[in-house]
């Protein structure tokens, strides 16, 4: 169970092939899964397909993703960076799923990489214990990737 589900629906202006520019609607439902002074771990869940549509929403709500050399934070990025030597962008496809009539389980990406920069970050292990995916680690079986707990 996570904490309350927050619907930001924000609009994000494109580009068109021609160059125009025009305002689309876009929906990203965003639960956070644990927050401290500085930082929140964010289930992010886009119900449209926008170019950088988390990032962009992220950034226009004022949470910029750490990392995120486009739409975040460089001051803050170069600080997380210095702090855990984190050198990635925050952001990563957790999981996705086809329709449930196509009958293909959810697909799910570990973020391995991720656990030695942020061990012991409050907020990162709080939000671990909230979903258990952010436990995964990476198991190839011939050029095939799933997650398996890493504890």
């Amino acid at each position: 169970p996570h904490s309350e589900t927050y619907n930001c629906s924000l609009p994000v202006t494109v580009t068109l092939k021609d160059g125009t520019k025009v305002s689309k609607a876009s929906t990203t439902l965003i639960t956070p899964l644990a927050t401290d002074d500085k930082s929140s771990v964010l289930l992010c869940s886009p119900v449209t397909g926008r170019t950088h549509q988390i990032r962009r929403h992220l950034r226009d709500l004022g949470h910029p993703i750490i990392g995120d050399s486009r739409y975040g934070d460089s001051k803050a990025n170069r600080a997380f960076r210095t702090a855990h030597n984190f050198t990635c962008m925050g952001l990563h496809c957790l999981s996705i799923a086809l329709p449930p009539s196509e009958g293909v389980p959810p697909i799910v990406a570990p973020v391995d990489h991720w656990h030695e920069p942020l061990a012991g970050l409050r907020c990162w292990e709080e939000a671990g214990a909230k979903d258990e995916r952010l436990h995964l680690e990476k198991v190839d079986y011939k050029g095939g990737s799933i997650g398996r707990r890493s504890d």
